[in-house]
């Protein structure tokens, strides 16, 4: 039998080296997937945020006493924008639009508000560029009967 003396054989190590960078590179890949995953939380809370808010604005200023001011009735009209203006892929008014033109018409319910509004509407409407004939559409278009016209040469003070 032979006998083998261990302390005249190479020790044998794995190259720790290796391992290391493979742990930093393993830690790292972990980071910035961590990270990534921190930065679309961010943006969802970010979302719901606006959403809320939006719906916040909306609920509030549909509850107000018969005094609808400018800013409110632009915001709730807000959504229109892209089929008032003619942008590509809006051929029909979107349903938030629908809502926001009935939530306004139904706010306007004093001849004081809508002569206000009425003028608020024909500045904004040469200001965003708004096309007269897509307006006149809206009403149509969303199943909604004003008694009121919609058109740019109307008179605001009758």
């Amino acid at each position: 039998m032979v006998k083998i003396e261990t302390e005249t054989l190479p020790k044998l190590s794995f190259p720790t080296r290796f391992h290391e960078e493979g742990a930093k590179n393993l830690a790292t890949e972990k980071m910035v997937k961590s990270k990534k995953k921190l930065k679309m939380a961010k943006k969802v809370m970010l979302v719901w945020t606006f959403l809320v808010l939006g719906l916040a604005i909306m609920v509030l200023g549909s509850t107000h006493e018969n005094n609808i001011t400018c800013q409110q009735a632009l915001t709730d009209l807000l959504p229109c924008q892209p089929f008032l203006t003619a942008a590509a892929g809006a051929d029909q008014p979107s349903g938030p639009c629908c809502l926001g033109v009935q939530i306004v018409f139904q706010a306007a319910s004093t001849t004081q508000i809508r002569r206000d509004l009425c003028v608020c509407f024909k500045n904004a409407a040469a200001q965003f560029g708004v096309k007269p004939d897509r307006a006149k559409q809206i009403p149509t278009l969303c199943n909604i009967a004003l008694t009121i016209p919609i058109d740019p040469s109307i008179n605001c003070s009758t």
